[in-house]
């Protein structure tokens, strides 16, 4: 599929469930064309399912792509870069909230939070920043889990990047 017409066009990533799935859903109901990424392809067929089902089936692409995977990300990239003339927003959503006090956190588990909360967004927004760029877009990012922890039990998750191109 070819986003052909002058229509506003964002990436968001981490869309199998909460914010990203009913974000991504809510901006293709209102014009926006997203590319939703969702790391199973299960995940991918009940979102465009439920998308088919709001009316809105040809606003939203899915993507299978795990974001700590540089060949994801660089697929990801070529498919937009393929399908769309102008590139408007990423929001950088993916991500993962351990729930644990610090002294009974895993460094293992720190370690791959960090790795998929800010490497790898990092790796989605240097994938697509050129395609931002000549759109003059712009790029968001959300630290997963503050909405139901705080800082006060997750200082730990509170880090989050801000990039305007």
């Amino acid at each position: 599929m070819s986003v052909t017409s002058p229509q506003k066009s964002i990436v968001i990533t981490g869309c199998s469930s909460g914010f990203g799935r009913v974000t991504a859903l809510h901006l293709a109901r209102h014009g926006w064309y997203v590319y939703a990424t969702v790391r199973k392809e299960a995940d991918a067929e009940n979102l465009i399912s439920e998308a088919a089902r709001l009316g809105c089936k040809d606003q939203l692409m899915t993507v299978v792509c795990d974001i700590t995977s540089p060949a994801d990300v660089a697929a990801l990239s070529q498919v937009v870069d393929e399908t769309t003339p102008r590139l408007q927003a990423l929001l950088n959503n993916a991500g993962t909230a351990y729930a644990a006090p610090l002294e009974l956190l895993a460094l293992d588990d720190l370690r791959a939070q960090l790795e998929l909360n800010v490497v790898a967004q990092v790796g989605v927004t240097q994938a697509l920043l050129p395609l931002l760029k000549t759109a003059r877009g712009t790029c968001l990012a959300r630290s997963p889990g503050r909405e139901r922890f705080g800082c006060e039990r997750g200082g730990r998750r509170c880090s989050g990047l801000y990039c305007h191109p």
